[in-house]
Parts: structure tokens; sequence; C-alpha cells
């Protein structure tokens, strides 16, 4: 191919200095030839040959001594590696980019060092412009001197001054700022004795007209350029001209139009040279050409974008594979944000591959370095969460050890990770100023009776140690906090804790931080490159010394601590980036930007990523250049970037033997970018890329292709790793098909068959509380029990008694089935259950086994708002803190009633003697000590204070200075109104342990025909938990009688009905509290239907109390309004309904009797409903024990799980 020159017709004129003056003409000293496009001519590299085997100079018969430079780096490198590659030593100092000859330069004229730019300069410059912004230098962009000057503006300014340096424009410039920055540089300039980057190229210029020939430039005979993009800066125009004076330039351009940036810049506008007479001297002789054959281009169709990774490694591949020594090249215009993904690719085929550079803040040690600086400053400081990650991160140590390792002691310096979110959670601690007074001031204090002390205290150690290790990075309140010995004191042990010693300054903590670092560590990167920890170590301090010795020949002084010093490090560390590993091996398949690309060679390029979307065409920004000054003076001429493109792609095109051009243009959303289109005329073979064929796999790909087969029931390529879980991916399609396939139809009776009871595998919670349709009977008379709901023919749903633990068929697939628990499983060995335990795995058994058993669930997170568990223990405890202490009782301590009687103590608050507003104030004087945080005026605090209390903020501030009696009001307000209706029952005991504060827990069981379906006989459990609250009714209607002395000493029966000789001694009432914004109905029914805890309190309650009979169970819903439901026993239903003892319920009444009885039941629904309930809590253990894990899930089930993130066959809800 034979590229045309155009637009190079002009005639010879005299070079004009920019800026408008003169200088006498060079044109003798600058010759142009046009070569082919591509490569290196043999020409040239001959002589570098010869150059290196001959060192005799010009003048005794050796080859003449010529100085190269070359566009960049990549391909300076490439010339190098070829050279080194024939066995020859050579001069490298003749083989130059731009910038290395600038630095040689630097050196020979002896200017001042160039101060290194990084994280300390930009620290330093930011200072001095801060300053100077407040004295007003900058006045267009800050105009007042107490006026905040951000980084931003720094790195703005920096930004410009350095463009406009190299286009030689900041004399001229009158834009705003420039001029006092340039002040402020050559201000550190003269105390740090060094060369800011911005004047080095200005400092040249100067010391070439007034020193003479530098020694670079001593003892050669030319300098040659080979072929750049066009433009280059001005300043470097200027420099080339500067040298041209000192020895001749030769500069290789490329035929074709300068306007359309084909031919590439040209240092004068003059015609190159056709004939041997006309090339200088001390160039090689040579035939002059700049002919070219047509480029070998390949289009390769792709789907989309994405896939220009798959098909260019797989080209390369193939190319690699079949010729050992071949080499390849991908281009790819947005390579810096694709490095990562390329290099783990490249891996992937078994090639070297170079690092990426990354901020030290990537690495593990980094990372928590700028967190432990970081904890106590900003609006996340001592945050629940960041303290949570500092404790359980393993990267480095918070503190050094400054205690005796007492290994017997039980309180050390370790956190609860529990304990703290539990603390967040109760006294509501965000994150930000103020946090660490208040995690100091809840830790002092003395523990609960549920939670274990020295705990508590080894929580409270950790924090305290960390605040004094980092006391210098802290703000002051802080600071003074640490100097309270009230806040120092073990809440556990009395004793006053030992505290690290705080170091003097931030300077001094960073030292004795990155000593205790265990330097033997090696950390590795998900790329597989190893980067051992004290190279880490090492870069940071290194950066914090440069940081320290530039603001000491500046004369900053640099702060001690507090937020300065914290964001002085933290800026270190973000803009620190890591030591790059070099592999040290050559790799015959390299990935370049194009630009990086421009004068490298190889036998096959492969241009990737073509769509316009990720080649950036559009001008550069500037900070501070509009449109005016663009053309005003010249700069960021929008056609730029394409001129650079074109050139670049010619040079692909021509630098290889064979291109491949990833075509993803068939996307309408992927138009190729322009400079792409224009080449489409040299594709003369079109192919289109299969990312599924098998030759066009990666070793991942393949596996991802044979797991596609098996899914597909077709032969894998390869074997599977694990045979066994070749089956996971069919997991939720076999789920969804057990859930398609259950049986739904109702048989004549109205419910589903019974011999279908195995297929069932989840239901709907509102089925339990159904009313029956017309013609069916109510389950309770129904000619068989328990049943399960189905669909009649006229489209309506009976109801259901809970049908759980279910026992699904196994699939038959054993791999399947072992794995899901429906044959061999997860057996647990559960000693002791609860009532919450036992609920999570009747709602799913996976569930059940993973949260309680394997302990896994979602990390929690703190949210801005009261965390809704807080809501409702706040509310528990003023609840029962009331009743205490109006009754005079204790939480779990059972009232004598005797007691009470011979006292004459209030039975209730309903006779108490007090008002409502007196009881009002008993309650707000307990709110304010279990939640002084409501004294706070943020959003959330003033609204749970209204929601609370019905008070604004300035209300209950003026009621804590002088407490007295209050309306009722919130939600505080309707619990006392609630309560005060309750006059004809008794509470006897709060919060009590159903296990008599024993460590085996109560023993539950049932006899075979008390259980449910099949009267089979099922394993006692033991079980422990505490019952919010037991009320007695009297015997009396004047309430007078509260203890029937004749009645029965023995356990109540179940079975009541059977035993008329049983009378009860004391008739009890299980109160459930919750709060809720559900109808208080609704919540009743879920609690009695659904749960099992009102049911096991009831059972333990009797077993502990022989003589005791529950009469009524319910749920207390605490919200908007507070209600008390009771679900009676049948027997007492008309008494209980003509006393004060809350509203009556009537929900198991048609539902319930015992299994083995007709449809003509004796029994009391309400004790066979508590055994029904009981034998659904025995079949759910004993699955558990036996290893049934299989998932059970349901909308309803699945929508707060907190493994469903983990469950593939979890059923997504609707929104």
């Amino acid at each position: 191919m034979r590229f045309l020159s155009v637009g190079l017709n002009n005639p010879r004129r005299p070079w004009m200095l920019l800026g408008g003056g003169s200088m006498k003409s060079n044109e003798d000293s600058i010759t142009i030839e046009e070569i082919p496009v591509g490569t290196v001519p043999k020409w040239l590299h001959t002589h570098f040959v010869n150059q290196a085997i001959d060192p005799r100079p010009i003048s005794t018969g050796g080859p003449p001594k010529i100085l190269v430079i070359y566009a960049n780096e990549g391909s300076r490198r490439q010339q190098m590696s070829n050279l080194s590659d024939i066995g020859f030593a050579f001069d490298r100092t003749l083989h130059h980019t731009l910038e290395s000859l600038k630095s040689s330069l630097m050196a020979d004229l002896r200017i001042p060092r160039k101060i290194s730019m990084g994280p300390a300069f930009d620290l330093v410059l930011h200072n001095f412009c801060s300053e100077s912004a407040s004295k007003l230098s900058f006045p267009l962009i800050n105009p007042l001197p107490n006026m905040h000057w951000g980084e931003g503006k720094t790195t703005a300014l920096s930004e410009l001054h350095s463009f406009l340096s190299k286009e030689s424009s900041i004399e001229s410039w009158d834009g705003p700022g420039i001029h006092s920055f340039t002040k402020v540089l050559r201000d550190i300039e003269a105390k740090t004795g060094g060369t800011h980057p911005d004047f080095l190229t200005s400092r040249i210029l100067d010391g070439l007209q007034h020193i003479g020939i530098p020694f670079t430039l001593l003892d050669i005979e030319g300098i040659i350029m080979l072929d750049h993009a066009s433009p280059i800066s001005k300043s470097d125009q200027e420099l080339l001209h500067a040298l041209s004076k000192i020895r001749p330039i030769h500069q290789l351009t490329h035929p074709g139009s300068y306007r359309l940036g084909l031919h590439g810049f040209q240092l004068i506008d003059d015609f190159p040279v056709t004939d041997l007479n006309s090339l200088p001297d001390w160039i090689p002789r040579h035939e002059i050409s700049n002919q070219r054959d047509m480029p070998i281009v390949d289009r390769v169709f792709v789907n989309r974008e994405d896939q220009s990774f798959d098909a260019s490694i797989s080209i390369a591949r193939s190319i690699l594979e079949h010729e050992e020594s071949a080499t390849v090249l991908i281009v790819d215009p947005a390579y810096e944000e694709n490095q990562s993904r390329w290099n783990k690719m490249i891996q992937d085929i078994g090639l070297p591959i170079s690092g990426v550079k990354r901020p030290v803040t990537q690495s593990p040690l980094g990372h928590w370095l700028h967190e432990l600086a970081n904890i106590g400053s900003g609006p996340n400081s001592f945050s629940m969460e960041k303290l949570r990650l500092l404790a359980v991160q393993e990267s480095l140590s918070p503190f050094s050890v400054f205690h005796d390792n007492d290994m017997h002691s039980e309180i050390l310096p370790e956190p609860d990770i529990e304990l703290l979110s539990k603390i967040a959670r109760s006294e509501h601690i965000l994150g930000g100023p103020g946090a660490l007074q208040r995690w100091m001031e809840a830790l002092c204090r003395p523990p609960k009776n549920d939670e274990k002390g020295t705990s508590r205290e080894s929580t409270q150690w950790w924090l305290i140690a960390i605040a004094s290790s980092i006391s210098p990075l802290l703000e002051v309140s802080d600071r003074k906090l640490l100097s309270e010995q009230r806040l120092l004191t073990g809440c556990y042990s009395g004793k006053a804790l030992e505290v690290p010693s705080p170091p003097s300054n931030g300077d001094e903590w960073f030292r004795d931080i990155t000593r205790q670092i265990d330097t033997s560590i090696v950390e590795e990167s998900l790329d597989g490159i190893s980067l051992p920890v004290v190279s880490i170590i090492q870069t940071i301090i290194t950066e914090h010394e440069a940081l320290r010795a530039l603001q000491s020949s500046v004369g900053q002084a640099p702060p001690r601590g507090g937020i300065d010093w914290v964001a002085e490090i933290s800026s270190i560390l973000k803009s620190t980036n890591l030591p790059v590993p070099v592999s040290g091996v050559s790799s015959r398949l390299r990935v370049m930007t194009p630009k990086d690309a421009l004068g490298c060679s190889s036998d096959v390029a492969i241009l990737a990523n073509t769509a316009a979307s990720s080649w950036n065409l559009r001008s550069l920004k500037i900070p501070f250049i509009g449109e005016m000054e663009r053309h005003r003076y010249d700069l960021l001429r929008p056609d730029t970037p394409i001129i650079k493109a074109r050139h670049y792609i010619s040079h692909i095109l021509n630098g290889s033997n064979k291109t491949f051009l990833i075509d993803p243009s068939s996307d309408k959303s992927s138009p190729l970018a322009a400079p792409i289109e224009e080449i489409l005329p040299y594709c003369k073979t079109s192919i289109h890329f299969d990312p599924k064929s098998e030759d066009n796999l990666g070793p991942r790909e393949l596996k991802q292709h044979d797991g596609i087969l098996i899914q597909q029931m077709k032969a894998s390529v390869n074997p599977p790793l694990n045979s066994s879980a070749i089956t996971i991916p069919l997991d939720r399609d076999l789920q969804r098909d057990r859930e398609r396939r259950q049986p739904r139809k109702a048989d004549d009776e109205g419910y589903l068959p019974e011999e279908y009871r195995n297929r069932v595998i989840s239901f709907d919670y509102e089925d339990l509380t159904r009313k029956s349709p017309d013609g069916v009977e109510p389950p309770r008379n129904s000619t068989r029990w328990p049943v399960i709901g189905a669909t009649s023919n006229g489209g309506k749903n009976s109801v259901t008694i809970d049908p759980r633990p279910f026992n699904p068929i196994p699939s038959g697939s054993d791999v399947s089935d072992r794995r899901h628990g429906y044959s061999d499983g997860a057996s647990q060995e559960i000693q002791l259950w609860s009532p919450s335990r036992l609920q999570e795995w009747a709602k799913c058994p996976r569930r059940g086994w993973l949260t309680r058993g394997l302990k896994i669930r979602d990390e929690e997170t703190q949210s801005e708002d009261l965390d809704p568990r807080i809501h409702g223990d706040l509310l528990h405890q003023i609840h029962h803190n009331l009743i205490c202490e109006i009754l005079d009782m204790e939480e779990q301590v059972e009232r004598e009633i005797g007691e009470v009687i011979g006292a004459q103590l209030p039975f209730n608050l309903s006779n108490s003697g007090l008002s409502e507003q007196e009881i009002m104030k008993e309650a707000l004087e307990i709110l304010d000590k279990l939640a002084p945080w409501l004294e706070r005026s943020d959003g959330v605090s003033t609204f749970r204070l209204r929601m609370l209390t019905g008070m604004s903020h300035r209300e209950w501030k003026s009621w804590l200075s002088n407490p007295s009696e209050a309306p009722l009001g919130g939600r505080i307000g309707a619990m006392i109104r609630s309560e005060m209706e309750l006059s004809d029952s008794m509470p006897i005991a709060l919060e009590w342990e159903i296990s008599s504060g024993t460590d085996n827990g109560m023993e539950i069981s049932l006899n075979p025909n008390e259980t449910s379906p099949n009267q089979i006989q099922i394993n006692t459990i033991m079980v422990n938990g505490k019952i919010d609250r037991v009320d007695i009714i009297p015997f009396d209607k004047d309430g007078n009688q509260w203890v029937d002395t004749e009645g029965s000493n023995e356990v109540a029966p179940l079975r009541l009905f059977e035993r008329d000789d049983w009378k009860p001694r004391r008739r009890v009432i299980i109160r459930d509290l919750k709060t809720s914004e559900k109808k208080p109905s609704d919540r009743n029914k879920e609690g009695l239907l659904n749960e099992l805890q009102l049911a096991i309190y009831a059972r333990s309650w009797e077993l502990n109390h022989p003589g005791d009979l529950v009469v009524g169970a319910g749920i207390s819903t605490i919200g908007h309004s507070t209600e008390h439901l009771v679900e009676p026993s049948a027997k007492y239903r008309s008494e209980l309904e003509n006393l004060a003892v809350g509203e009556t319920t009537s929900l198991t009444s048609g539902l319930h009797r015992f299994p083995d009885e007709s449809n003509n039941p004796k029994s009391d629904s309400f004790r066979a409903w508590m055994a029904q309930r009981l034998s659904v809590a025995l079949g759910v253990a004993q699955g558990a024990v036996e290893g049934r894990v299989h998932p059970t899930p349901s909308k309803s089930a699945c929508r707060y799980c907190p493994v469903s993130s983990i469950c593939i066959v979890k059923m997504e809800d609707d929104y």
C-alpha cells in the first residue's frame, strides 16, 4: 500500500519561534525522511548493531554515533530488548524518549534535582496554597480570607499549571490564579533547592543558551527522531528546535495526510528528502522509500463488546500455541480500566503478567491501618460497624501488649462482638461526635442479670485500650474522657483498668503501630500476585518520612495529632501506590493502549474493545479553560484526539504481519469508534466468534461449558471435580417442581385427602385462621383430625391445622436427598431448646439448621432509626418495671399470694390507689433511666420520644427539670390505660424462667394418643425460656378468693375432660407481650396458631406448679393502641368474659380436638390446642435430631429469613 503525501505542499519558510518572535532558520539542521509505516527501518536497526560492535569514532572509520528519540517508553524498551537478544552490549544512553532525554540534560546542565511528585508534595503544596489563599492571593477563586480552601482547588490549579507549562502559555495566561500559583511553586523550589517538573523544560532551554553543548550531546553526530503522533506539546517543540542548533535532527515520518493525522508530527513545514544526495552525511546510506504492502486485517464479529476479551484471548492463545516464537499485541483503548481483567485472563493461559498500580488502602494492611487511624474521626467515628470490623480483622493489632497476659484470667482486653451490637442497639449509639463517650458510659454500667460480667468488662477494657493507644488522634473532648477514673473502672470487678501509655503525638503512634506488625506475613491478592507485608510497610514509612523531610525543608510545622494529622496520614495511604511486583520474564503477549503501542511491533495485533463507548475521543478537559480561552490561546483543539487515534491505528495495522479487528457492531448499542470505521475497507476476511466453541474457551469457561452440558443432560468433556455437586444447579428447579406437584384439591369433606399429607411441603399461614366454607364441617367436627386445607370445586379454601413438621418424600436422587436432609443429613445434638429456636426450625428446617446450628446469618447493620427489637425491649422493660415498683414485685420472682393479701398490697395497677397521671409520672421516670439517649435532639430521638410519650423534645426537657404528674400520652400512655382496665386479674410473675432456674430446662412430653397426626411416641425435649407475664384470676366476683385450698395438688392433665375429680387450686392466664404495628387481633392469631411459645409457656407453668390450671393465653400487643387478648378455656369462657381480664377471643373452639377423638369431641378445645402445639414442637425437635434439614420455602418464611442470600431454593416475595 502506498500513502500519498498531501497537505505539505507549502513553500519553505523560516521557522517562527512560538510567541511571535523569529529566529534564524535552522532548516539545514533539521531534515525529514518518510519511511514505511509501522516498524523501525532495517537500515537503522543495522546501524544500532554496528554502533554497538564498533566503538570507533567516525573520524577513525567507525560508524556515526547517533542518538535516537522514541515515541514512548514501550517502543524504546522493545528496541533495546531486540538489541540485547543479539548478544552485544550497547550504549543505552543513546536511546531516549523526550522525558528521559530531559532527565539527562537536567544532569548535564547542573539543574537542581527534580522535585519528586507524590502524596507528600501534594500535601505540602496544598498547605502553601491554603496559606496563600488566606492572604487573598487567589481573589477570583477564594475571595474571602477565611474561606475554606479545599484540596480540589489545589488539584485544579496544579493541573492547569502543568498543562500551560507544556504549552508555553503561562506568561500569556491571564486567567484566575495561575501567576500566584507559579509564585507558590517557585517559593517551594527556593526552599527545597529543587526543580518543579513544570519548569524543567524552560530551565533546560535557558541552560542550552548559556552553558553550551551538554555532555549527552557532546560526542554524537546527530539525532534521529522516530515517528511521533501529532501534535506534541509546544514546550517539547521548542526543546527540539533548540537541540537542532547543537546537533542536527533527522526526523523519520510517515506518508499520508498531515491534517488527518496519518503523517505524524513534523518539526518544520518542509518537503522530505527524496534522494541520497539530500541525506545528511552522518545518516547511514540506504534506499529511500515510503512504500508498504497493504495491511492484512481479519474482521472478527462478536455478539457484544464484552466478548472482545474472550475473542482476543482465544485468538492469542491459538497463535502462541501453534507458533513458538510468535508475539501478539492486544490493543485496548480502555486498558487502564480493564487491566485487572486482562491480567486474570492472561494468567489463566499461563503467561506472565504485569502488576497493577493499586493504592495502599487496597491491601489488607493498608486498609486496616487507615481504618484504625480514622476510627475516632469523621461522621462515623466509633460506630458499631467500624468497631466490629476492627475487632474481627487480623491484619494488625490495634494496640501493643500492655498488661500481664494471664491465660487463666477471664477478663482480657478482647471484645465480645455480640455484646457490642447489643449495646449499640439498646443505647442507640451511632457513629459521630460523642460516640466514644456514649460507649464508655454504657460499658461502665454494671452488667445486667442476663449478661456475663467478665465479657462486658473485657469489651470495656478493649475499647478503652484502643482509645488510649490512639489518643493523639482523637478530638480534645474524647481525650479528656481518658482522665475520668469513673469511666476507667471495670464494670464487673470494680477495679481500675490498666491502659496502654498513650503516644505523645501522631508520628509516635505511627511508629509504634508499624513496629508491631508481623513482617513475616505475605499478602496474596486475587490476581495471584504475592506481596510481602514488609514491602508494604516500607512503602508507607518511606512516603511518610518524605513528607516530614519536605515539610522540614520548606518550614512547615507538621500536625502533632488530631483531625489534621489523621487527614494527613489518610491522604498518604489513599494516594501512595503499592509496590508493583515485576515478574522478570518478558511475555510474548502484551496488552497496551493505542498510545503506548505507537512504535511497537509484533507478529499479530488484535484490536479489542473497539466500540465508541470504549474509546474516549473527546477533547481533554482542563480546569478554568473554557471555549474562549481555548480559541484565544490556541489550546485543546477538538480534533486532536481523533487525529492521534488515526495515527495510532495506522501504525498498529502496519506494525504487525496480521491484524484482527474485534467488531461488536452487530450489537446496535455498540457502534465502532470513528477511527475504526475508517479502516473497514482493509478488512478482507470476516469471522464470527463463537463463545461456546470449545476452541474458544479458557480453563474457567471450559468448566462452565461442561456444567452447561451436564445441565442439559449431556455428557461433559471432562469429568466433574466433585460428582456430588453436579446437581446443585438443579436444586431450585427440583424445589419449584415439588411445589407445583403439591396437591391442592379437596376431597368430598372439603379437606386434603390423608394419603397426600407427605406430599405437602408448604402452606399459607392465612389458612390457619380461615373460616370453614359453607357445607364444610369445621376441623373439630370433621370425620378425621388433624386436617389440611384444600381448594374445593367452588374455588374456596378450607382451614388448616398446622401440618408441621413436614416430612416430604425423597426425590430419589441419593446425592440431592442427602444434601437437603431428606435422607441421611446433619443430625443435631441439641440438649436444650428454646421457643424461638423451635420456631426457626418449624418455619424452615434449613433455616433453623443454618441460623441456630451453624450460627450463620447476614451481618447485622445498624440503621439510623431505633432498632425495632430495642423499641420492643424498651416497652417491655417499662411495663415490667412499672408493675414491679407499684405492686412491689421482682422480675423472675413469683409473687406470694398470702403476702399480698396479708400486707394488703395492691392486686394490680387498677386498684393501686394511684391515678393515671401518677402512674404516668412513674413510667416517665423509668423511661429516663432506661433511655437517656432520648435527651438528644436528633431526629430519631425526637420521633421516638413523641411516639413513646406524646411529648416534644422541649416538653421532655422541661419535665426532666421538674418531674411531675403527666397526662397519658404516646404508647406508654396507651399501655397504662389498657393496664388500668385489667381490674380482675393479679400479676404474679414477670420474666419467669420456665426451668425454675435450673440449667437442665423443663421437660416437655406427650402421650402417644396426644401427638398428631400419627399418635406415636415422640421423644421428650428440654426447654428453657422466660414467660413475659403470668396472671391469676379470682374464684369469686369480689376478688377475695385467689386460691382454692381444696384444689388438687397434682399437675393439671392435658385431657382434663377425662378427670372429673381434678380441681384447680389457682387459675392462670399466660400473657406474651409483643410490640407490633399489626392489628392486635392478627398478632394474637399468629401467636396462638403459628407460633409455639404460648403453648410451651402454658404447659411449663402447669408442670412447675401442680394444682395450677392455665385457663387462658394470648398476646398482649403494645403499639399505637395496647390490647390484652385472651383465648379462654371453653369451660371458663363465660366466666372470663364477665371479668375484666382482657378481650376474649374464640380461635380454637372450632379447630382443635385430640387426635383420638371422634367428630363429636368432649374435650376442651383450648387443652387440645395446647397438645397440638406441643406435638408440633416435639416433632420439629425430633426432625432436627434425625438430621432432617430440608428446605420448606414460602413467601412468608423467606421474607425475613437471615440466610436467604445463600439459599438457592428461596422463594422471592412480590414487591
